[in-house]
């Protein structure tokens, strides 16, 4: 059996990889991901973001796309047609 060996700098450069990875590929912005206002966030804040359904809804007589959290169903982010 062959054992793949990475140094702790590749390991390291391919988390933020797939960090940046994630935040490129999210719905929201980094800003708007950034719910608690603390600069940064975590994968699984990123992981959560990225596993959305949408929907099509009517609110105040106006047409919009709402954005959901599979896991809970959490509103991420509502767009009004124009």
């Amino acid at each position: 059996m062959v054992w793949l060996r990475l140094s702790g700098t590749t390991i390291i450069v391919m988390i933020f990889i797939t960090y940046f990875y994630l935040v490129e590929k999210s719905l929201l912005k980094f800003y708007e991901l950034d719910f608690n206002h603390i600069g940064y966030e975590s994968f699984f804040k990123l992981y959560y973001a990225n596993s959305y359904g949408t929907r099509n809804i009517t609110l105040k007589d106006t047409s919009c796309i709402k954005h959901y959290a599979l896991k809970d169903n959490v509103r991420l982010k509502l767009e009004y047609d124009k």
